[in-house]
């Protein structure tokens, strides 16, 4: 089986051009000393110790990435700043019996955080009210009014999940009113950070944790929060009357988050999410049982289908309906009860891609007008500010450049950013804030969101040019980076398919794997729902495999598709996996033509 054969294309030809939609395919060589010792270290093929190795910095990185295990990779809790002082102080709220509230982010991320929380303390008999913010009457973040409202509940112990590190005044507030405050949050610290009971937070100017807990979202920091927490209850004698929970049955939720959130799906985070789809597999989490079934997913889940198919469903809520949908939905212990959740959550993810599909057409236009700046700053009166992550993905991704959709509500603003490689985005929001042009925000490294007042428009848009000006990367042609060159024959071994699929899962940081094919035509072009194309890909032996190209009514390579359909290409396709009923198959998305 050839997989890297440099016979079968000329790659110098390929790699020196620029394809239909202007993108740069690229393939690095490997060293086949590192590929020899890899194979013989961890019995893999040829193609697996490539596919490692050219996602790595080096071999000890690329080691890491086989068979990677939460037991080797989980670090001790306790190296979390604050992490010792809220064990002791949770342990001392449960034995005064103290009423506890999880207050999230309206997000994936958010929801799974809360959702961890509220499982555990449920499975040692402790209730815990959740609360999730109105996106559009209360924003990003704790806020007075709400905090007030746990308060008269009764709540005096509040754990804030993946928000909280810039809400100075509303904690500063729940101190001052007898409301302790646990943090606990991955974005991007400044030079202080609110008062409260606990701040956890690796992103902390005082905390040296490694890069792979720096690297979680705040599921995976709640989790290692609970991992700890546990540790000291058990300690503490605290499971001698009651079962102590199995931690392992919460991965399910820490995969999605870590997924969903697009964070590096390296080291701890690929162990988490290998481990979380296992668990995924045996559908004890109702919630995602019941959002599976309504997106009906049969085979069984992968990485893509906590991307693609759950997590615009359970972020929808949080965008155009009711943020609270995604808690309740993973919290559930009911089927019945989580169905009647996800078929709410299908209906508004349908709602927002109407909406979206609007929003984005218009901020297209004005995309298409900066078509000479570095970034792309789109703004409209009036567009639904849930979309706005969404949209600015899109311009990002068809435009590859940094881009900020925003949107005007009276006399504020609401936006949402995204990258490109090389870009710190989050950077941008926070020295913004800084200097008080925006009135709140927060975000990482790919992706953030903020609020400022109408006023202030201009003067962020001077300071994001400045910005992207003296920080934009050297080079702006978007790359495809290739694992080799493959014919529609390897698509039917069964050595090439586990090759693949022993590497899984993939994600941010570590791409699914692409190959080039090349003499080949399409035929069967048709349309399918949301603007994509199914298509037959023909080798020129006749052989033949289906593939889907996602979002390409109207940009340049579905036209070519449409018009030249007899002419002989090249083409890059992403390889996935798809299992039903133990039979593997190669599912193919097409990416890009030459």
């Amino acid at each position: 089986m050839c997989i890297c054969d440099c016979d079968v294309f000329n790659y110098d030809k390929i790699c020196s051009a620029l394809s239909k939609s202007g993108k740069r395919w690229v393939f690095e060589d490997v060293n086949e000393r590192d590929i020899l010792h890899l194979k013989q270290k961890f019995n893999v093929s040829d193609l697996s110790a490539s596919i490692a190795l050219r996602r790595s910095s080096s071999v000890q990185e690329c080691e890491e990435m086989f068979f990677p295990t939460i037991k080797e990779l989980l670090p001790d809790p306790s190296v979390l700043p604050d992490s010792e002082h809220a064990f002791e102080f949770v342990y001392n709220a449960l034995l005064d019996k103290r009423k506890m509230a999880v207050w999230g982010d309206y997000d994936v991320d958010g929801a799974c955080s809360a959702a961890l929380l509220i499982k555990y303390f449920s499975s040692i008999g402790i209730g815990m009210t959740p609360y999730i913010p109105d996106r559009f009457q209360e924003g990003y973040g704790p806020n007075q009014h709400g905090l007030q409202q746990l308060k008269n509940d009764g709540v005096s112990v509040v754990f804030v999940v993946d928000c909280g590190t810039t809400a100075f005044d509303p904690l500063e507030w729940a101190k001052s009113n007898g409301i302790d405050v646990i943090i606990i949050d991955h974005h991007r610290v400044g030079s202080s950070h609110p008062k409260c009971e606990a701040f956890i937070n690796p992103k902390r100017m005082d905390c040296e944790c490694s890069d792979s807990i720096k690297n979680l979202c705040a599921g995976g920091l709640v989790f290692l929060f609970l991992v700890g927490l546990n540790r000291y209850l058990r300690n503490s004698s605290y499971f001698e009357d009651i079962d102590e929970p199995n931690m392992m049955l919460l991965m399910d939720i820490v995969a999605l988050s870590t997924v969903c959130d697009m964070v590096l799906i390296k080291g701890l985070n690929r162990a988490m999410v290998k481990q979380g789809l296992k668990v995924m597999r045996c559908r004890k989490n109702p919630g995602i049982s019941a959002l599976f079934d309504i997106a009906r997913v049969k085979e069984s889940p992968t990485f893509s289908h906590l991307g693609y198919a759950l997590g615009p469903r359970i972020n929808a809520g949080g965008r155009i309906g009711d943020s609270s949908l995604g808690v309740k939905l993973l919290s559930s212990k009911d089927y019945i009860e989580a169905m009647r959740f996800a078929r709410q959550l299908n209906d508004l993810n349908q709602e927002r891609q109407r909406i979206e599909k609007y929003v984005e057409q218009q901020a297209s236009i004005q995309a298409i007008e900066q078509k000479d700046r570095p970034f792309i700053f789109a703004v409209g009166e009036g567009w639904h500010e849930g979309v706005m992550g969404i949209v600015a993905g899109r311009l990002k991704d068809a435009f590859y450049k940094p881009s900020l959709a925003i949107t005007i509500i009276g006399d504020s603003a609401k936006g949402s950013a995204r990258s490109i490689p090389g870009l710190d985005i989050g950077q941008l929001i926070h020295e913004a804030y800084e200097q008080r042009i925006l009135s709140n925000g927060g975000g990482h490294f790919m992706a953030g969101g903020f609020r400022l007042e109408k006023k202030n428009l201009k003067s962020f848009e001077t300071f994001a040019e400045q910005f992207f000006f003296t920080n934009r990367p050297t080079d702006t042609i978007p790359l495809i980076n290739l694992d080799g060159a493959i014919s529609l024959q390897t698509l039917r071994s069964g050595e090439f398919l586990q090759s693949i699929e022993i590497m899984e899962p993939f994600g941010v940081g570590y791409p699914i794997p692409k190959f080039l094919i090349s003499d080949v035509r399409f035929e069967d072009v048709i349309q399918i729902g949301g603007g994509h194309f199914n298509v037959k890909i023909v080798q020129l032996d006749d052989k033949k495999h289906s593939a889907v190209c996602f979002r390409a009514v109207g940009n340049s390579i579905g036209e070519w598709l449409l018009n030249n359909k007899s002419e002989l290409a090249s083409c890059v396709v992403s390889v996935y996996v798809d299992k039903k009923m133990g039979l593997s198959k190669a599912h193919l998305v097409l990416e890009d033509v030459m």
